[in-house]
């Protein structure tokens, strides 16, 4: 079940529109790639061109040596080897859990596997409708492994599910995704989401790939001010003066090697501390595992603050991503 997908110059339309241009991707065998970006971005066209549920206008997708479109060759879906799991789960509502699977495969000895690492023995005999949200997303993921696809596709598979059982369902999702070594694309729209469960990451926008690649990486290096929105939250100072390494702002001068108009930062670096100079930290508040704080007429999120409200504050900022 080890391939690695290989995407190359891809462009997509319907009709006239262009939804897809030019893109290109990689994903080692085994790896788990999360697709984040806006919808409409083109995600979701992303996943119906390797699935071939739609032809390309051009480029090619492999998987390992096989090609599955491209060079005057177009793999229908059943040929592809191929799986994909929906957002709504796609099952049969008039069958058991057990018909369901049998669906996808006739080998007990390999359903019987999975069934047992899911945990899923005890609802073999019961209608689909009558599962709750979770247990449907367990029998989609196993009905798709239990095919032994090359690669498996989720569109945001977790999206219909609470987020206490969602945190469950894609610990169980990943373990068993990695436990088999399937190479996955996993489109979510959350990033947090994507930093859980991925080993690297591909930002689409507009059709476009802005960046690829591990996904710490990305995160911790991105390439622009909108890729590192994308990936999560950011702090962001307005330069007043800078000379190219000392950048002054309201909030205290920094040193940093860089040109731009904004110098960004992840919230887990940045403490606030009071200080005789700099603005007056007008009230702050808990936010997840840190602080949303009111300067001003912003807002900034933060890991510490160490002042009351009403001092003024500066800021001290422990890692940069970058100047943009």
């Amino acid at each position: 079940m080890l391939s690695k997908l290989n995407i190359e110059n891809l462009t997509v339309g319907y009709g006239d529109a262009i939804v897809l241009s030019d893109l290109s991707l990689s994903v080692e065998e085994g790896q788990v790639c999360a697709v984040l970006g806006s919808s409409g971005g083109g995600k979701t066209t992303l996943l119906r061109a390797v699935s071939g549920l739609i032809e390309p206008r051009s480029g090619t997708i492999r998987v390992g040596d096989n090609v599955l479109s491209g060079k005057g060759r177009f793999l229908q879906p059943e040929e592809r080897n191929v799986g994909v799991v929906f957002q709504d789960y796609a099952l049969f509502p008039h069958l058991t859990v057990k018909e369901n699977l049998e669906f996808a495969s006739k080998d007990s000895e390999i359903l019987n596997t999975f069934v047992n690492l899911l945990g899923l023995s005890e609802l073999l005999s019961r209608n689909v409708n009558q599962l709750s949200g979770g247990q449907k997303q367990r029998v989609a993921l196993l009905r798709t492994l239990a095919q032994q696809p090359d690669v498996i596709l989720l569109d945001e598979p977790f999206a219909n599910l609470d987020q206490g059982l969602r945190r469950e369902v894609r610990r169980d999702t990943l373990n068993l995704l990695k436990g088999q070594g399937v190479t996955a694309l996993l489109v979510t729209h959350d990033p947090a989401e994507a930093l859980l469960t991925s080993d690297c990451v591909a930002i689409v926008e507009e059709g476009r790939l802005l960046a690829s690649g591990l996904t710490e990486h990305v995160y911790d290096r991105p390439a622009s001010l909108k890729v590192a929105r994308t990936m999560g939250d950011t702090v962001e100072l307005q330069i007043q003066s800078s000379d190219g390494h000392h950048h002054k702002t309201a909030l205290g001068t920094f040193e940093l090697n860089g040109k731009g108009t904004t110098l960004v930062a992840r919230p887990e670096h940045v403490q606030l501390y009071a200080s005789d100079a700099g603005p007056v930290l007008k009230s702050f508040r808990r936010h997840g595992m840190g602080y949303l704080a009111e300067i001003g007429d912003q807002s900034f999120l933060c890991n510490d603050i160490k002042a009351d409200a009403g001092q003024r504050v500066e800021m001290d900022i422990a890692q940069f991503l970058a100047v943009f």
